[in-house]
């Protein structure tokens, strides 16, 4: 901490600059002999808001556009017997010991016996195939099935 005092000038040209809308960041290129976080502190004591707090300010209409999300993708919902039919048919076509898995193929487990076997087939999603990924992003109640 520097521990230098901030002029009255010095106050106006940084209420000035937030009036002006430019962020914490830009404002601290324009006074170097302060850190970005002494300048958020000096703005705050003195009242001064980077960011409007109404609704209708232009940075926060910026900023909200800048930060809206797309929307969630939309889960693929299976039954219990579709569940079941995808466990089987893993089983028959694909499956692999825990020494032949690699970070290239499924390592959704379709065996309790030792020794284990796992999906084997490619990735698509995560650690998981397409049809496992939605047999493990399904609800509780359903994988109870």
């Amino acid at each position: 901490m520097k521990g230098q005092l901030w002029t009255p000038e010095e106050t106006e040209r940084l209420r000035a600059l937030v009036a002006l809308g430019m962020s914490p960041l830009e404002v601290a290129a324009e006074f170097p002999a302060y850190s970005r976080n002494a300048i958020l502190g000096r703005a705050d004591r003195c009242g001064f808001r980077f960011y409007s707090r109404s609704t209708g300010g232009t940075v926060n209409k910026v900023k909200a556009a800048r930060l809206k999300k797309a929307p969630a993708p939309k889960r693929h919902k299976i039954t219990a017997e579709e569940r079941q039919e995808l466990i089987a048919t893993t089983v028959i076509d694909s499956a692999v010991t825990l020494d032949e898995l690699n970070d290239k193929i499924c390592n959704f487990p379709v065996t309790d016996d030792v020794p284990f076997k796992f999906c084997g087939k490619e990735k698509q999603r995560g650690r998981y195939c397409e049809a496992h990924w939605a047999i493990s992003h399904q609800s509780v109640k359903l994988a109870r099935l």
